[in-house]
C-alpha cells in the first residue's frame, strides 16, 4: 500500500511538473530562422501565460539586453487585453538595460473565472542599424505574475522563459567568393546552387538588396540574410540568387582575398555599420497644462526605423506603419506641462527623411481632463551632416608610413592611376598607419570609402 501510495504522488509531481505556469514569448512574425532578428527591420512576438486556468490579468517586468540596439515600436491588444493595458518602458539605451513594465486586465470581476492560458499582449521592436551583426539579444521576465479569478481569486507566480535572438547585421562580402572562404573556385558554383531561387523575389529565404552593388572584387558591405551564407550567394548584390551570380564567380574566378583582408566569417571579421547620422524632425506644441499627447504623423513610407523621443515625455505608444508612412504617438507625463512650447523629435536612423506633416493632434488637458484638438506643427527637419573624408599625411609620401586619419571606423581601398586595386584597409576611427608605402611606386594614388575618393601622392 504504501509503495503504491508512493508511486500515485510521484505521479502526481510529475503531472504538476509537466504543467508548470509559465510566461512565454513566441515569435510571429514570418522568418526562415526564429532565432534571427534583422538590422533596420521589426520583428514581434507574443506573450503568453500558459498551462494556467482562469487569468483574469497579467502583470510583469520584461527584461532585454540591448537596448541601445533594438526598441520598443508598438504594442497590440490580445485575447487578454482588450479592455486595459498599461506599457511602461523605462529602457536605458546608454548602459544597454531593457525595462518594460506591464499590466494586462481583462476588465471582467475577478469573482468570475477568467480565461485559460490566454495570450497576453503583442509586442514589435525595431533593430536599430547600427546594431553589431553577431550580438546577442536576450528577453526575460521579471516579478511575472497572474490574477487567477473565481470564488477565490488569487495571485499566481509565473515562470518566465527566456527567448535568445542573434542580430544580422552589415557583413563585408567579396563578389563572387559564395561560400565565404576567401578563395574564387569551383566549390562557389555549387553554393549559389544550393541557394538559388531564394530571395525578395521568391523562395523561403528573405534577400536583401546590396546597396551599392557591383562585381568588381572589393569588399561590399550586405545586410546579412535569415541563413547568414545565402548573403554571400548573392554575388551580384540583386537580393535575389540567380544564375546572374553564377557568372559573377566567373568573371572573379580564381581571386584570392589575402590574408590581411578579413571579411566576416571564422576568421574574426572586421565589420562597418553603415554610416550613421541624426536627420530628426521637431514638432511643436502650445501647451496649456498638457498630460497626454497624441499625434498622427505623414511620413516616408521607406524609413527602416523610427524613435520619436521628447524631454521629459514618457512614449507610451509609438507605431509606425511601412507601407503607408503613417505614425502614431501616444506620450505622457507624470507632471502636467505648461512650457511655451513642447519639441518632439522623429529620428530615423541615418536615412533621409524627405517630408513630413502632421494630421492631426490631440491633448488630454490636465485641469479639466478634457481632451482637446491642439495645433501641431514641423518646425524643422535636419539631416545628417556631409561625411568628412579621411586625412591622409605626409604629402607627398617619402618613403615613410602613411598616416590616415578618420573621424569613423570604414573600410578603404587604395587604386592606382589606372584603376587597379592595391590594397584593401580596415580603417578605426582616429590615426590609422600604413607601413607599405614604400612598396609603393612614386605617382598619383586614391583612397575610396563608402563615403568619398582622397587623392595622395608618393615622390622619392
Amino acid at each position: 500500500m504504501m509503495r503504491a501510495w508512493s508511486v500515485l504522488c510521484l505521479a502526481a509531481l510529475v503531472t504538476m511538473a509537466s504543467s508548470a505556469q509559465v510566461l512565454r514569448f513566441v515569435r510571429t512574425d514570418p522568418a526562415a530562422n526564429p532565432t534571427v532578428i534583422t538590422a533596420t527591420k521589426l520583428f514581434g512576438f507574443d506573450v503568453i501565460a500558459d498551462s494556467i486556468a482562469g487569468v483574469t490579468a497579467v502583470s510583469f517586468e520584461l527584461r532585454y539586453t540591448g537596448a541601445q540596439y533594438v526598441r520598443l515600436a508598438a504594442w497590440k491588444p490580445r485575447s487578454l487585453s482588450r479592455q486595459s493595458v498599461y506599457v511602461i518602458d523605462l529602457s536605458d539605451t546608454t548602459s544597454g538595460n531593457g525595462s518594460i513594465h506591464i499590466g494586462v486586465l481583462s476588465g471582467q470581476p475577478s469573482s468570475q473565472p477568467g480565461m485559460d492560458s490566454p495570450t497576453v499582449l503583442h509586442l514589435d521592436f525595431v533593430v536599430l542599424p547600427t546594431a553589431p551583426h553577431g550580438a546577442l539579444i536576450q528577453f526575460n521576465a521579471r516579478s511575472a505574475e497572474a490574477v487567477v479569478g473565481g470564488a477565490r481569486p488569487v495571485v499566481v507566480p509565473l515562470q518566465p522563459t527566456p527567448l535568445v535572438l542573434r542580430i544580422h547585421s552589415y557583413v563585408a562580402v567579396y563578389p563572387g567568393d559564395a561560400n565565404n572562404d576567401g578563395r574564387v573556385d569551383q566549390r562557389d558554383f555549387s553554393t549559389v546552387a544550393l541557394y538559388l531561387g531564394q530571395g525578395a523575389g521568391g523562395g523561403a529565404l528573405r534577400g536583401y538588396r546590396r546597396q551599392p552593388a557591383s562585381t568588381l572584387w572589393e569588399p561590399q558591405l550586405a545586410l546579412a540574410w535569415d541563413d547568414e551564407q545565402a548573403t554571400y550567394a548573392d554575388c551580384d548584390g540583386s537580393g535575389d540568387i540567380t544564375l546572374a551570380d553564377a557568372l559573377v564567380v566567373k568573371v572573379n574566378y580564381d581571386s584570392l582575398r589575402t590574408a590581411t583582408e578579413l571579411v566576416h566569417g571564422s576568421q574574426g571579421a572586421f565589420v562597418q555599420s553603415p554610416p550613421v547620422g541624426r536627420p530628426s524632425i521637431t514638432i511643436t506644441l502650445p501647451a496649456q497644462r498638457i498630460q497626454t499627447i497624441a499625434l498622427e504623423l505623414a511620413l516616408p513610407a521607406y524609413l527602416g526605423s523610427l524613435a520619436i523621443t521628447a524631454a521629459g515625455w514618457t512614449m507610451d505608444f509609438v507605431h509606425y506603419d511601412t507601407s503607408s508612412g503613417r505614425a502614431l504617438c501616444l506620450a505622457s507625463s507624470a507632471a502636467p506641462h505648461d512650457i511655451p512650447i513642447i519639441p518632439f523629435h522623429i529620428e530615423a536612423g541615418s536615412q533621409k527623411v524627405e517630408s513630413a506633416a502632421v494630421l492631426a493632434a490631440y491633448a488630454l488637458l490636465a485641469d479639466s481632463r478634457t481632451i482637446v484638438p491642439v495645433s501641431a506643427m514641423i518646425s524643422s527637419i535636419t539631416q545628417a551632416s556631409e561625411p568628412t573624408c579621411p586625412k591622409i599625411y605626409p604629402q607627398p609620401a617619402c618613403s615613410d608610413d602613411l598616416i590616415i586619419e578618420s573621424s569613423q571606423a570604414t573600410i578603404a581601398t587604395i587604386y592606382a592611376c589606372d584603376g587597379r586595386m592595391l590594397a584593401y584597409l580596415p580603417l578605426n576611427a582616429g590615426s590609422n598607419r600604413y607601413p607599405r608605402v614604400a612598396l609603393l611606386p612614386s605617382g598619383a594614388y586614391w583612397l575610396h570609402t563608402d563615403s568619398c575618393t582622397v587623392a595622395f601622392t608618393i615622390a622619392r
